[in-house]
């Protein structure tokens, strides 16, 4: 009996949370059963309510449950903020790129990594659409009879990992950079991997340090969703950006919140247009993909 009305709770409380976060519902249950579980006061009320016959509307007006659905809620919150779900893909990824041989395929390697990642999860379900989209914008920046057009991406996450996995080269000569001490490992495996021709590096850095990891003139510079984090976190840091090695910039935001099933275009929008004016840069292409509104600009 306590383990159906439990059952009832997780089912409403899934729905409700799937509704309003961007979790689907069975792994919204899970997570929360998991939450209730862990609860020996939660399981105690719980008891005391079964035996009580007690309904599942007068539980809900219960405080131990009111708590512990707040925590649940508030788990899921913090777990959808995370860049990373999880650090043994990634650990796993390392050591199969160490081992990899010219000829291996490198999808089944990078599957599970791209679809933990944010910066790479959220692109996967219109990959193809997206990475044509950059293709077209990358040749733009390209002076004429250039072979190679030299990329700087800053806060890269994993993106550039999109490339081989969609069996495409890499667009250029192509140095990536984040904060992120795993994920640029992840990187550095590949580059130092058979599967890498040499035109990749990639450098753990924190925007603001010094020195910089890079002092070549780059054609072009991807901050990929990156501006409106800084205006939101460390605005006194846009500058740093602005002031980044590149003639052009390709500048994003997101379409829809990491969390909550609302858009957040617009704002975003506006905040890569008023970054673009407040440092003098030129539009010179807006565009638009599944889930982000971005602008070329230049200087």
């Amino acid at each position: 009996m306590p383990e159906k009305i439990q059952q009832q709770l997780v089912s409403e409380l899934a729905e409700d949370v799937a509704r309003r976060y961007t979790i689907e519902t069975d792994d919204a249950a899970a997570l929360i059963d998991e939450t209730l579980n862990a609860s020996p006061v939660f399981q105690q009320m719980l008891q005391q309510a079964a035996a009580q016959e007690a309904p599942v509307k007068q539980i809900k007006r219960n405080k131990t449950y009111k708590k512990w659905a707040k925590e649940a809620k508030s788990r899921i919150y913090h777990q959808l903020r995370r860049y990373r779900t999880d650090d043994k893909i990634f650990h796993e990824t390392i050591n199969l790129l160490q081992n990899s041989n010219a000829g291996d395929a490198l999808e089944p390697i990078l599957t599970e990594v791209l679809h933990s990642h944010r910066s790479t999860s959220e692109r996967m379900s219109s990959l193809r659409e997206t990475l044509d989209t950059y293709a077209s914008l990358l040749d733009d920046c390209r002076n004429e009879n250039q072979e190679k057009l030299r990329i700087l991406d800053v806060g890269c996450g994993i993106f550039p990992l999109l490339f081989p996995y969609a069996e495409r080269p890499l667009p250029g000569i192509y140095h990536a950079a984040d904060r992120d001490k795993l994920a640029i490992a992840l990187l550095q495996a590949y580059g130092a991997s058979a599967a890498c021709d040499g035109s990749f590096q990639a450098s753990e850095w924190e925007l603001g340090e010094r020195p910089v990891p890079f002092s070549q003139e780059y054609d072009v510079a991807l901050l990929l969703k990156v501006v409106p984090v800084v205006r939101r976190l460390s605005p006194d840091l846009l500058s740093e950006l602005a002031e980044l090695p590149a003639r052009k910039l390709v500048v994003t935001g997101c379409k829809y919140s990491m969390v909550r099933r609302t858009s957040i275009e617009s704002r975003e929008r506006r905040v890569v247009q008023e970054f673009a004016a407040e440092f003098g840069f030129t539009v010179v292409a807006p565009f638009e993909t599944a889930d982000e509104v971005g602008f070329l600009l230049e200087r």
